[in-house]
């Protein structure tokens, strides 16, 4: 999944975020959340994203479920912030793009893609400043 952009969205895309990840426990090997999961823009190493702390903790029970849940960061996660978070507390495993990841019997490079898009000099630019 990619691109959820928790923050941004009604409250309703929470709710079905965590109806899906419910769901995931008994039917996925695997999840990939490839990038701007939360819309974060700038945050600190302490700081928590409240209003997705049940987003969080359905990952965290994915992951005791027995499901890898691998996390490539976006432009929107500050997972300079996040990692921790997603790392210590929850399991996740996070990834530097482009992720190598071997994904059932598939070999995959992962990519958020925020940083490639053709005629975006000017977001080149500002691009590592705001990572």
């Amino acid at each position: 999944m990619s691109d959820v952009h928790l923050g941004a969205v009604p409250p309703s895309t929470e709710q079905a975020l965590r109806t899906f990840l419910r769901a995931m426990h008994d039917e996925a090997a695997a999840l990939l959340v490839n990038g701007d999961l939360f819309d974060v823009w700038l945050a600190t190493r302490h700081f928590v994203v409240r209003q997705h702390v049940r987003v969080l903790a359905a990952l965290g029970d994915l992951v005791d479920a027995g499901v890898p849940v691998y996390f490539v960061g976006g432009n929107h996660d500050a997972l300079e912030y996040g990692g921790h978070a997603l790392r210590e507390d929850l399991g996740v495993v996070t990834l530097d793009e482009p992720a190598r990841l071997d994904f059932g019997d598939h070999r995959l490079i992962v990519v958020h893609g925020d940083g490639v898009v053709p005629g975006r000099d000017d977001y080149r630019k500002r691009h590592p400043v705001l990572r």
